[in-house]
């Protein structure tokens, strides 16, 4: 799955496919898992939480999602059946949408980390002039396995959350989610190179207790943790298309935060700086943390709305607003107080409102060397501005 690379001027080129839209025709559930489809359906339709990839599916797509629900939970290995078709064409198209439908249910309900999203067991058989098309989900573990994981995963869950809670306002839990995660994380870059990834590399027990994930891991991870905290939150991909080639497939977070909507990318902000000249002093970013949609695209060539999303223009919550390092109009007297406040950090952070004023701060600060000015006793100064032009980083020894 992509990420920054640390290479802080490469650009994230996303490639897309249109969703195939079928009818699916389902041969019904066992009476076992009855029971837990009805118990999902009340959960799902009746929270106070939005589960925005369900609620676009039809009712016989729900139906699915809901059938899924109950065999993860039963870790049954029972086909789910899709219908008679008259061409094999149709049959693959429904098994196809089946594993869209499979990998949706994943991001929203991150707490099923034994089911493999990646690969279904399928079957599209002929039978009297008929195609019968089935599909079986594939368990990464057997259930002791899962039930000791469970309570090992559960426990790092909880262990955020009382953390993130004790916090009084909604920006330091949130952020405390954010940090938490990408501090005790790392982009594993060997999974992009492995026919097969790990599926538990590629999903929340990855992230959160595994400590080694892909985008994936991170977007379940936090969407799970935002649900948790009674927030609402989604992802959004930048190519639906499942068998597009994994390292050019990315997805990332929004969250709605006091009535409105923005992106978060810890896939990014975690990888950013992973050149061995910041190492010393970035262990990961705040760029992608709360932003809106159009400063998401002035560091990403192209955004695909194959899954709808809400659209995310708010500013109150950004990381640099919020903590006061944002400067609307450069100017060396705007400047020089936010300087100032971090100048016992170990670097210092600087956004502007569009990147001109950025330009016009680098000029300044950097070329006609007025950073000294404020910072009379640091040592080979250094600076890099961010993909966006939004943001400058500034070093010192």
């Amino acid at each position: 799955m992509c990420n920054k690379g640390g290479d802080i001027i490469k650009k994230f080129i996303s490639i897309g496919m249109s969703v195939i839209l079928i009818v699916l025709v389902f041969c019904g559930c066992t009476d076992n898992n009855k029971e837990l489809i009805a118990k999902y359906k009340a959960k799902i339709e009746n929270s106070e939480i939005t589960y925005p990839l369900y609620e676009r599916l039809s009712d016989e797509e729900k139906e699915l999602y809901l059938q899924m629900c109950a065999r993860i939970e039963n870790h049954s290995e029972d086909d789910i059946k899709l219908g008679a078709f008259k061409t094999k064409e149709e049959g693959e198209a429904a098994i196809k949408r089946v594993h869209e439908i499979l990998v949706e249910l994943a991001y929203e309900q991150p707490q099923y980390f034994w089911v493999n999203t990646n690969t279904c067991l399928t079957n599209n058989v002929k039978i009297f002039g008929e195609y019968y098309a089935t599909v079986k989900m594939v368990y990464i573990m057997d259930q002791d396995e899962r039930a000791e994981k469970q309570v090992v995963f559960d426990k790092r869950v909880n262990e955020i959350l009382d953390a993130a809670n004790s916090k009084e306002q909604l920006f330091d839990k949130v952020l405390y989610i954010y940090d938490e995660i990408m501090a005790d994380t790392v982009y594993d870059h060997e999974v992009l190179e492995l026919e097969k990834p790990p599926a538990l590399k590629l999903n929340a027990y990855g992230c959160l207790v595994g400590g080694s994930t892909v985008c994936s891991g991170y977007s379940m991870a936090f969407n799970f943790l935002m649900q948790k905290l009674g927030l609402e939150s989604g992802v959004e991909f930048n190519s639906y298309d499942i068998y597009l080639e994994f390292e050019d497939r990315h997805v990332w977070n929004y969250c709605k935060l006091d009535g409105d909507y923005y992106y978060f990318d810890l896939t990014w902000d975690d990888t950013l700086f992973e050149d061995e000249m910041y190492d010393p002093y970035i262990e990961y970013s705040h760029l992608y943390f709360a932003i809106s949609k159009d400063e998401l695209l002035k560091s990403n060539d192209t955004i695909l709305n194959d899954v709808p999303t809400p659209y995310c223009d708010g500013t109150k919550y950004n990381y640099y607003i919020y903590k006061n390092q944002n400067v609307s109009k450069y100017s060396f007297d705007a400047v020089k107080p936010i300087i100032l406040e971090q100048s016992n950090n170990k670097y210092i952070e600087l956004r502007f409102d569009d990147a001109e004023q950025t330009l016009k701060a680098e000029d300044e600060l950097m070329t006609k060397g007025y950073i000294y000015i404020i910072l009379k006793n640091k040592k080979d100064i250094r600076y890099v501005i961010s993909d966006s032009g939004l943001h400058m980083y500034i070093f010192f020894d």
